[in-house]
């Protein structure tokens, strides 16, 4: 009976210590959580503070073939218009907040196109058509949220067309008709997860990757050497800290060990936005206007996710007639949580006159859930600017 009673009272007592152990580690991811948050908004927000920025150089500079906005004194039917983008549609699990979603757009007499991880439409299809429905528009956004990069144009046409087949069964859905015949893709055609793919193209992508890191470096340095105290270090730690949008923390720390396709994407990171945007007018100063890219007819639209598009995605993209849609107006609202100083971030960026392009990662209950209150900020604040939100189309 002792015996009994002490493995009794030690059972409890580790059951115990168990439940204090996962209080202290959750009490510890949310100050992991808060620190990153406030890393990223010091690179953000001393990035957008310099007077010689132009984010759609940036973003040209990512992908010169890219739509990255609609440019309103060449095209004035964008005028009072901004395109808005919702990332990774439609959730992660078998909760999404599309319908929530939809009566916001409906209250702002908006629209959105909704770039989709087509792996995650099973359960939601009835959500995405009422959407579409209503005006907005879904795009390919690849099958899951990773870089594929790394694929071969075969491997990265199985997944692209893949995904494809999955949004035009939704639009045929919309419009009421019939399933249209789909060609099916070979099993073998459908590669791995991408990441296990870029992993195996390492060896050949090394020396590219060397060189982008050692430039990428040294335009960190550059900047950060001009921002104020607090932006510089924040910017520092962020060129190491900083997990690419889209993944967790802990995701992006385990991804970024002897990947140097993680480190590749590295403008897509806080340090990587401030020195990308402060390099761009160095490198043309006297460069007021960009070119804009006009989109390819009729309008099918991909976006590459993380921004990573290699020369065999964008063979791919050519000859099926797809533009990738980057953006001039993005606040890395993966990393950051402050709602309000998402939303003004994004509208600081906006073009008063029209014809910008918005990215928010779509919320879902208990994951990136900030960014609905941070889209309702958004809408309030383009409508008092006289600017509607409309799809990319």
């Amino acid at each position: 009976v002792a015996a009994a009673d002490r493995r009794l009272q030690l059972s409890a007592k580790a059951q115990a210590l168990s439940q204090d152990w996962q209080e202290l580690r959750g009490k510890a991811d949310t100050q992991q959580g808060k620190l990153m948050s406030q890393l990223n908004k010091a690179v953000v927000r001393a990035a957008t503070s310099l007077s010689s920025l132009n984010s759609r150089q940036l973003a040209q500079a990512l992908d010169p073939k890219a739509l990255c906005f609609y440019d309103a004194g060449e095209f004035p039917g964008c005028s009072g218009l901004v395109a808005l983008t919702l990332d990774d549609a439609p959730c992660r699990g078998e909760t999404s907040m599309l319908c929530e979603i939809k009566e916001l757009l409906q209250k702002f007499d908006a629209r959105a196109t909704f770039f989709l991880c087509t792996d995650s439409v099973p359960g939601h299809e009835d959500a995405l058509v009422d959407l579409i429905r209503a005006g907005s528009e879904m795009a390919n956004h690849g099958c899951s949220d990773q870089p594929y990069g790394g694929l071969t144009e075969s491997e990265f046409g199985a997944v692209f067309h893949r995904a494809e087949n999955v949004c035009e069964v939704l639009r045929a859905k919309a419009r009421g008709e019939e399933l249209p015949e789909l060609p099916e893709l070979p099993e073998s055609d459908v590669p791995e997860p991408a990441v296990q793919a870029a992993a195996a193209a390492t060896a050949a992508t090394a020396p590219l990757v060397e060189a982008t890191n050692e430039a990428a470096d040294a335009a960190d340095a550059a900047v950060t050497a001009d921002l104020p105290a607090e932006a510089s270090s924040a910017a520092s730690a962020s060129s190491a800290l900083s997990p690419l949008p889209g993944a967790d923390a802990s995701e992006a720390s385990d991804a970024s060990e002897g990947d140097p396709t993680v480190k590749r994407n590295w403008a897509l990171g806080l340090s990587g936005l401030a020195s990308g945007l402060a390099r761009s007018p160095q490198r043309k100063a006297v460069e007021a206007e960009v070119p804009a890219v006009i989109p390819q007819s009729p309008y099918r639209w991909f976006r590459a996710p993380h921004a990573d598009l290699s020369p065999n995605m964008q063979k791919v993209l050519s000859q099926n007639g797809f533009t990738n849609v980057l953006c001039d107006s993005f606040a890395n609202d993966t990393q950051i949580l402050d709602s309000s100083f998402i939303a003004e971030t994004l509208l600081s960026l906006v073009d008063p006159r029209g014809g910008s392009i918005i990215v928010i990662h779509t919320p879902e209950p208990g994951f990136r859930e900030h960014n609905f209150e941070a889209l309702e900020i958004l809408l309030q604040g383009l409508a008092e600017r006289q600017l509607r939100a409309v799809t990319v189309h």
